[in-house]
């Protein structure tokens, strides 16, 4: 006979800011979840499975009137991605991790609902790392060039 439990949990937040009667706007939100499966038989627990991830984000824009029909827009924005996974069996174990960060700013200048300029730029941090190995890469953009971009998957594997 198997016995499975299994539970999971969800959380969500999520909170919107205006200052400056409405020219700075932020948005700060994180969605949690955990799970976990768990096997037994009579002679103990056979599988251990859990799983965690985590999703935050954030952004921030500001509103700046300039005279003559023209305003700026400057915005910042961070978001990720964060999962850890375990399973456990009697005979072995696996673990994997995966954080990939994007953070990005930017301006543009409107003028007669027209966009007169802007500029924007990008960096991307992603990490896994498991049982098996890992793989880390981090690009970084600006104003469509690419200014790095680097990998690496030269690390231990882990017993």
């Amino acid at each position: 006979m198997l016995i499975t439990h299994t539970s999971q949990e969800f959380k969500y937040d999520n909170l919107i800011t205006f200052k400056t009667s409405g020219d700075v706007q932020i948005v700060q939100q994180t969605i949690t979840t955990n799970s976990k499966v768990i096997v037994e038989t009579a002679a103990g627990i056979i599988l251990s499975f859990k799983a965690d991830t985590f999703f935050p984000l954030y952004m921030d824009v500001l509103h700046v009137e300039k005279g003559n029909h023209t305003y700026m827009e400057v915005a910042n924005f961070t978001s990720a991605f964060n999962k850890y996974v375990s399973i456990v069996v009697p005979t072995s174990s696996f673990f994997s991790s995966i954080n990939n960060t994007q953070n990005a700013e930017g301006y543009m200048i409107v003028q007669n609902n027209l966009v007169q300029s802007g500029l924007g730029s990008t960096q991307e941090m992603y990490n896994y790392q498991s049982s098996e190995g890992c793989y880390v890469r981090t690009v970084s953009v600006s104003n469509y060039t690419l200014l790095s971009d680097f990998e690496d998957n030269l690390c231990d594997k882990i017993d």
